[in-house]
């Protein structure tokens, strides 16, 4: 009864800390998260600029994990070599999610973008981004405050549909779990989860 009701404190514990994290970069690799940092915009306090940025064919969607059931939701890019400042970010869109768990979000950069986006971007037409070093910023908003986080990209042309689908598959599947672990308490809740397994017996 003990082991069980231990159990039963954990996994609480557990799940409580994963909600408090709000959402999490995953497609293109989040520069870090972390809980209390991630109000401060642009990138949630992480304001280093990643060594190795993530090749991102123009048109692949984000990937990210959201714990709110109704939140807003921002893309932004930025090709200054380290933005420090929501001023060196330029708004490419915005959309509503509306449930906790894994979202693939549309960012057809292959499609084009708005003339003040281009203009913004120093550039005609969007394939002119290809080749260039960039960041994107994510505001996220479910309600009890605005969050950020950002991941460091080089644009490649645009890839194929499948490539585009595995791409953002993988970004809003295996590197969430990979995040949590790494900065907000995965180890824990992978712990906390083997252990409910005493239920099944």
């Amino acid at each position: 009864m003990k082991s069980t009701f231990a159990v039963i404190v954990i996994l609480a514990a557990a799940l409580a800390h994963v909600a408090s994290a709000h959402y999490i970069l995953t497609s293109p690799k989040t520069r870090g998260m972390i809980e209390e940092q991630q109000p401060n915009p642009p990138c949630g306090g992480f304001n280093d600029v990643q060594a190795e940025r993530t090749k991102w064919p123009m048109g692949n969607p984000i990937g990210i994990t959201a714990y709110h059931a109704n939140a807003a939701f921002s893309i932004f890019v930025s090709l200054s070599p380290k933005p420090m400042a929501m001023s060196d970010f330029t708004e490419y869109s915005s959309s509503r999610l509306d449930r906790v768990g894994k979202h693939t979000i549309e960012f057809p950069l292959d499609k084009g973008g708005s003339e003040a986006f281009l203009k913004a971007m120093q550039v005609k037409e969007v394939r002119e981004l290809a080749g260039k070093s960039a960041t994107i910023m994510t505001r996220y908003d479910g309600g009890d405050g605005t969050l950020y986080q950002c991941g460091d990209v080089v644009f490649e042309a645009a890839a194929s549909k499948q490539g585009q689908a595995a791409a953002g598959k993988s970004g809003s599947g295996s590197g969430a779990a990979a995040q949590v672990g790494a900065g907000s308490g995965g180890v824990v809740v992978a712990a906390a989860v083997a252990a409910a397994g005493l239920f099944a017996v």
